[in-house]
């Protein structure tokens, strides 16, 4: 398994475990996929997705709408981009920092799920990695402190 994929896969998880209950009959979830790249590039990655929320029962346009939004270029347009997937989804997969901070810039409310962010602690995302608070959480690349602690003080260790 290369790396995009092992990304892909995680992010998947991540986003379909954010709605834990089962979809009433005739439900449609709706997700916003927000990218700050133009769509070549994240083809791949698009594919994985797809295909990993389908594993999970999660199928395109039967169980599950996902809405494409690529906006390289303008941080205002990438910012409203997200405010406007807020309102109209279950749920934002935001793919990397710039999409990631334009959502938390738009105050979406609704869950978002992020892959990959680097340092999201600092930037302010999340309050924590173990405990990321609010309505964000995803992956990070960062080999934070807390990573390498080896006593919890919280006890929520398993």
């Amino acid at each position: 398994m290369d790396r995009r994929t092992f990304l892909t896969s995680l992010i998947t998880i991540l986003a379909a475990s954010c709605r834990t209950e089962a979809p009433l009959a005739g439900q449609v979830w709706r997700v916003g996929s927000l990218h700050a790249t133009p769509p070549a590039p994240s083809a791949p990655i698009i594919a994985n997705f797809e295909k990993g929320l389908a594993s999970r029962g999660h199928i395109k346009d039967r169980t599950t709408t996902i809405e494409y939004v690529f906006k390289p270029g303008s941080r205002d347009d990438l910012r409203e981009s997200a405010r406007t997937l807020g309102q109209r989804a279950d749920l934002i997969v935001a793919w990397g920092t710039i999409a990631t901070v334009a959502a938390k810039e738009a105050h979406v409310t609704i869950p978002v799920v992020f892959s990959p962010v680097g340092f999201p602690v600092a930037i302010g995302m999340v309050d924590s990695l173990r405990r990321p608070g609010g309505n964000f959480t995803g992956i990070s690349f960062e080999a934070a402190d807390d990573t390498y602690t080896a006593t919890d003080p919280e006890g929520d260790r398993p």
